[in-house]
């Protein structure tokens, strides 16, 4: 995404990841088909400074956050591994499915 956005292939996270930017939450290593049937997928956080994962240690549920509990949830990072669908759609507060693209 950095040489689409920037040109280039630039490695340095630092300054090159404006691109994350142009969307709501990004998950990558979704393990389709597993991530559409599998309840048992857990959800990372990725640092995008060092590719690390930290285990979020819950399906995502907005009801355990409380008032802008998204947004609570997303300001430690937007970017994650894993996970299962559902995780996906309460993070996005939609209720269906065709929603996400």
């Amino acid at each position: 995404m950095n040489y689409l956005y920037h040109g280039t292939t630039d490695t340095d996270t630092t300054t090159n990841n404006e691109w994350t930017d142009l969307f709501d939450l990004i998950i990558v290593g979704a393990s389709k088909p597993a991530f559409l049937v599998d309840p048992n997928l857990k959800l990372f956080r990725l640092n995008p400074s060092d590719g690390s994962l930290l285990n979020t240690d819950v399906h995502f549920d907005i009801q355990s956050y409380g008032t802008n509990g998204t947004q609570q949830f997303l300001k430690e990072g937007k970017i994650f591994q894993g996970g299962i669908w559902q995780d996906l759609t309460a993070m996005l507060e939609i209720e269906a499915n065709e929603e996400i693209l």
